[in-house]
Protein backbone atom coordinates (compact mmCIF):
# COMPACT_ATOMS: atom_id res chain seq x y z
CA UNK A 1 0.00 0.00 0.00
CA UNK A 2 1.01 3.47 -0.34
CA UNK A 3 -0.20 6.96 0.86
CA UNK A 4 -1.12 10.03 -1.05
CA UNK A 5 2.96 11.40 0.42
CA UNK A 6 4.39 8.57 -0.94
CA UNK A 7 5.15 6.38 2.60
CA UNK A 8 4.03 3.00 2.93
CA UNK A 9 5.56 -0.31 1.25
CA UNK A 10 8.30 0.48 -1.64
CA UNK A 11 6.31 -1.91 -4.06
CA UNK A 12 4.42 -0.60 -6.90
CA UNK A 13 0.25 0.20 -6.71
CA UNK A 14 -1.22 -0.63 -10.17
CA UNK A 15 -4.34 -0.93 -11.29
CA UNK A 16 -4.81 -2.86 -14.33
CA UNK A 17 -1.39 -1.11 -15.32
CA UNK A 18 -2.47 1.77 -16.38
CA UNK A 19 -2.27 3.78 -13.06
CA UNK A 20 0.56 3.28 -10.89
CA UNK A 21 1.95 4.97 -7.48
CA UNK A 22 5.68 4.69 -6.74
CA UNK A 23 7.63 6.32 -4.43
CA UNK A 24 5.11 9.06 -4.17
CA UNK A 25 4.72 9.28 -7.94
CA UNK A 26 1.65 9.13 -10.16
CA UNK A 27 1.33 7.32 -13.51
CA UNK A 28 -1.32 7.29 -15.80
CA UNK A 29 -1.72 5.29 -19.08
CA UNK A 30 0.05 2.41 -21.10
CA UNK A 31 3.60 2.18 -20.98
CA UNK A 32 4.03 4.21 -16.95
CA UNK A 33 4.23 1.02 -14.86
CA UNK A 34 7.34 1.61 -12.96
CA UNK A 35 10.25 -0.51 -13.18
CA UNK A 36 8.12 -3.03 -15.98
CA UNK A 37 9.94 -3.40 -19.66
CA UNK A 38 12.56 -0.76 -18.17
CA UNK A 39 9.78 1.99 -17.89
CA UNK A 40 9.86 4.48 -14.95
CA UNK A 41 7.55 6.97 -13.15
CA UNK A 42 10.21 10.17 -13.51
CA UNK A 43 7.81 12.93 -12.47
CA UNK A 44 5.40 13.26 -9.96
CA UNK A 45 2.55 13.04 -12.41
CA UNK A 46 3.46 11.27 -16.00
CA UNK A 47 0.73 10.48 -18.51
CA UNK A 48 1.44 8.55 -21.72
CA UNK A 49 -0.67 7.51 -24.26
CA UNK A 50 0.17 6.04 -27.73
CA UNK A 51 -1.76 7.25 -30.65
CA UNK A 52 -0.59 8.94 -33.83
CA UNK A 53 -3.47 11.20 -33.51
CA UNK A 54 -3.88 14.51 -31.51
CA UNK A 55 -3.07 13.38 -27.50
CA UNK A 56 -5.63 15.74 -24.94
CA UNK A 57 -3.61 14.39 -22.19
CA UNK A 58 -5.81 16.80 -19.57
CA UNK A 59 -8.95 18.94 -20.07
CA UNK A 60 -9.21 21.93 -17.86
CA UNK A 61 -13.91 22.57 -17.98
CA UNK A 62 -15.33 25.54 -16.29
CA UNK A 63 -19.03 24.37 -16.44
CA UNK A 64 -20.73 26.84 -15.07
CA UNK A 65 -23.36 28.29 -17.46
CA UNK A 66 -24.54 31.36 -16.15
CA UNK A 67 -25.15 34.55 -18.53
CA UNK A 68 -22.11 36.33 -18.50
CA UNK A 69 -18.29 36.72 -19.73
CA UNK A 70 -16.98 35.86 -15.98
CA UNK A 71 -16.27 32.18 -16.84
CA UNK A 72 -12.77 31.34 -17.50
CA UNK A 73 -10.35 28.49 -16.55
CA UNK A 74 -6.78 28.71 -15.90
CA UNK A 75 -3.81 26.77 -14.56
CA UNK A 76 -1.48 28.47 -11.55
CA UNK A 77 2.00 28.47 -11.14
CA UNK A 78 4.09 28.76 -7.81
CA UNK A 79 7.24 29.17 -6.71
CA UNK A 80 8.43 29.29 -3.55
CA UNK A 81 10.56 32.31 -1.66
CA UNK A 82 13.43 32.07 0.56
CA UNK A 83 10.85 32.00 3.60
CA UNK A 84 9.19 29.34 2.44
CA UNK A 85 5.86 30.43 1.23
CA UNK A 86 4.48 29.47 -1.64
CA UNK A 87 4.70 32.83 -4.54
CA UNK A 88 1.90 32.65 -7.38
CA UNK A 89 4.48 33.23 -10.15
CA UNK A 90 2.76 33.06 -13.17
CA UNK A 91 -0.41 31.93 -15.02
CA UNK A 92 -2.31 30.84 -18.15
CA UNK A 93 -5.78 31.59 -18.34
CA UNK A 94 -8.45 30.93 -21.06
CA UNK A 95 -11.70 33.54 -20.60
CA UNK A 96 -14.35 34.13 -22.65
CA UNK A 97 -15.27 37.47 -24.85
CA UNK A 98 -18.62 37.05 -24.73
CA UNK A 99 -21.45 35.07 -23.12
CA UNK A 100 -21.41 32.05 -24.66
CA UNK A 101 -24.20 30.40 -25.98
CA UNK A 102 -25.17 26.92 -28.05
CA UNK A 103 -24.73 29.48 -31.52
CA UNK A 104 -20.86 28.94 -32.70
CA UNK A 105 -20.52 32.84 -33.06
CA UNK A 106 -20.79 33.31 -29.73
CA UNK A 107 -18.44 30.92 -28.40
CA UNK A 108 -14.75 33.42 -28.82
CA UNK A 109 -12.51 32.95 -26.02
CA UNK A 110 -8.65 34.13 -25.37
CA UNK A 111 -5.54 32.94 -23.82
CA UNK A 112 -3.68 35.21 -21.34
CA UNK A 113 -0.40 35.11 -20.32
CA UNK A 114 0.43 36.15 -16.37
CA UNK A 115 4.00 36.43 -15.35
CA UNK A 116 4.92 37.90 -11.97
CA UNK A 117 6.21 41.59 -11.29
CA UNK A 118 7.12 43.26 -8.02
CA UNK A 119 5.28 39.62 -6.48
CA UNK A 120 2.31 40.39 -8.08
CA UNK A 121 0.76 38.72 -11.61
CA UNK A 122 0.36 40.76 -14.23
CA UNK A 123 -0.94 40.09 -17.44
CA UNK A 124 1.38 40.42 -20.22
CA UNK A 125 0.43 38.59 -23.19
CA UNK A 126 -2.99 37.46 -24.78
CA UNK A 127 -3.48 35.44 -27.56
CA UNK A 128 -7.15 36.98 -28.80
CA UNK A 129 -9.62 35.04 -31.41
CA UNK A 130 -8.97 37.39 -33.81
CA UNK A 131 -5.22 38.37 -32.98
CA UNK A 132 -2.68 38.75 -30.45
CA UNK A 133 -1.82 41.65 -27.95
CA UNK A 134 1.15 42.14 -25.90
CA UNK A 135 1.05 44.57 -22.65
CA UNK A 136 4.94 45.59 -22.02
CA UNK A 137 7.95 46.17 -24.28
CA UNK A 138 8.16 43.29 -27.08
CA UNK A 139 12.33 42.42 -27.99
CA UNK A 140 12.51 40.65 -30.74
CA UNK A 141 15.85 39.15 -31.02
CA UNK A 142 15.47 37.15 -34.66
CA UNK A 143 13.98 38.62 -37.66
CA UNK A 144 10.83 40.51 -37.44
CA UNK A 145 8.40 39.70 -40.58
CA UNK A 146 5.36 41.60 -40.93
CA UNK A 147 2.70 40.85 -43.77
CA UNK A 148 -0.02 43.58 -43.93
CA UNK A 149 -0.33 46.84 -43.20
CA UNK A 150 1.42 48.58 -39.70
CA UNK A 151 -0.78 50.67 -37.95
CA UNK A 152 0.84 53.37 -35.78
CA UNK A 153 -0.96 54.96 -33.21
CA UNK A 154 2.22 57.23 -32.05
CA UNK A 155 5.81 56.94 -32.58
CA UNK A 156 8.06 59.16 -30.14
CA UNK A 157 11.22 57.77 -31.86
CA UNK A 158 12.54 55.93 -34.45
CA UNK A 159 16.22 54.52 -34.64
CA UNK A 160 17.50 52.77 -37.66
CA UNK A 161 20.88 51.21 -37.11
CA UNK A 162 20.82 50.02 -40.92
CA UNK A 163 22.05 51.94 -43.51
CA UNK A 164 19.81 51.43 -46.45
CA UNK A 165 16.33 52.17 -45.58
CA UNK A 166 13.93 51.57 -48.91
CA UNK A 167 10.44 53.42 -49.01
CA UNK A 168 7.59 52.78 -51.96
CA UNK A 169 9.99 49.97 -53.08
CA UNK A 170 8.44 49.07 -56.70
CA UNK A 171 6.31 52.58 -56.91
CA UNK A 172 6.57 54.04 -60.87
CA UNK A 173 6.13 57.69 -59.53
CA UNK A 174 6.08 59.84 -56.15
CA UNK A 175 2.33 60.31 -57.16
CA UNK A 176 2.37 55.95 -56.48
CA UNK A 177 4.17 56.73 -53.14
CA UNK A 178 2.42 59.16 -51.81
Amino acid sequence: TKSADGSGSTDSFSVTNTIVMKDGKLGIGGGVASDVGGNRITHNLTITDDTSAEFVAMALSNRDASNNTNGSVSMLFNLEDTGGNTVDSGKIKVVKNEVFSSTSSTQDANIEFHTSLNGVLTKRMEVLSDGAKVTGDLAVTGDLNITGDINSVSVTNLDVDDLTITLAKGAADSAAAD
